[in-house]
């Protein structure tokens, strides 16, 4: 049986620019929110590759969530 799937290998090595367990700092809107540890990423065919991190929320419960590579830095 054939798949319909269509594979996109102009970028097949990309390399992630974040490593998994390293320390990030969120950015929005200009600001640094947060900051926390990446648990996992993504990478895809058509777009920006996301990250989970997990990190503190203002009220001081933990959560994880996923941000896009342009909104993180380096801590």
């Amino acid at each position: 049986m054939e798949s319909n799937w269509k594979t996109h290998n102009n970028e097949k090595n990309k390399a992630f620019k974040f490593e998994l367990g390293q320390q990030v700092t969120i950015v929005l809107n200009g600001a640094d929110v947060a900051h926390g540890p990446l648990i996992s990423r993504c990478d895809y065919d058509h777009g920006e590759s996301t990250y989970e991190v997990r990190h503190l929320l203002a009220n001081g419960n933990q959560t994880q969530r996923f941000y896009t590579e342009t909104n993180l830095q380096a801590a």
